[in-house]
């Protein structure tokens, strides 16, 4: 690792407002090679056996949704099929609706 001079190194960090921090990795900043194993706890991937992809994969676990609730009324006795309906919903007023504008002949141009 190169090094300047001190009074070379006390003047570069006076005009960099503090300490150079260099941004090449030397062997005392490296962490280790042989970190501490990590302490996981176990579940059902640790088993031995009967440990099979298929039993793990989240995706197989997915099913279609359960319907809850229908839409469908049930028509009670005596009741037409018109008058179980619910009723129809309004559609919004369209801007502009119910005015009209009528275009008058131009007198022509001189």
């Amino acid at each position: 690792m190169a090094t300047a001079s001190p009074f070379i190194r006390s003047l570069r960090n006076w005009f960099a407002g503090g300490a150079r921090q260099l941004q090449l990795r030397y062997a005392e900043d490296v962490a280790t090679r042989s970190p501490p194993p990590a302490n996981l706890p176990e579940g059902i991937s640790h088993k031995l056996s009967d440990n099979y992809y298929l039993t793990r994969d989240g995706r197989r676990l997915m099913t279609p949704p359960e319907v809850i609730y229908g839409q469908r009324k049930l028509i009670a006795e005596g009741e037409s099929a018109e008058e179980a309906a619910p009723p129809k919903a309004k559609r919004p007023p369209i801007p502009g609706d119910g005015l009209s504008y009528e275009w008058k002949e131009m007198p022509p141009l001189q």
